[in-house]
């Protein structure tokens, strides 16, 4: 866990690609996990999802909302573009 919040903390997009991408169940897991142990909300990081990428990730946005709810889950917004992107992946339709 330490080793992916180093490579997450300030990072350029070229630094994020080579880090490689892991399966969005992972942090969906943990999630899970840090919900079980008393958490009542978990606080997504921006980056490698709509900061520092070449291509918004939005289907981690949806994966994340479908598995978690939008009651447990606050995402970070970085900047207003990224605000707005996040309010119309999560909008109800």
């Amino acid at each position: 866990m330490r080793e992916i919040l180093d490579i997450a903390h300030d990072t350029r997009p070229e630094e994020l690609e080579a880090a490689g991408t892991r399966d969005v169940e992972s942090a969906i897991d943990l999630a899970r996990r840090c919900l079980d142990a008393g958490a009542y909300l978990i606080m997504m990081e921006s980056e490698g999802i709509t900061e520092e990428v070449a291509t918004w990730r939005t289907d981690v946005v949806t994966a994340i909302v479908r598995e978690l709810g939008l009651e447990q889950v606050m995402f970070e917004a970085a900047d207003p573009e990224s605000s707005r992107g996040t309010c119309r992946t999560t909008a109800p339709r």
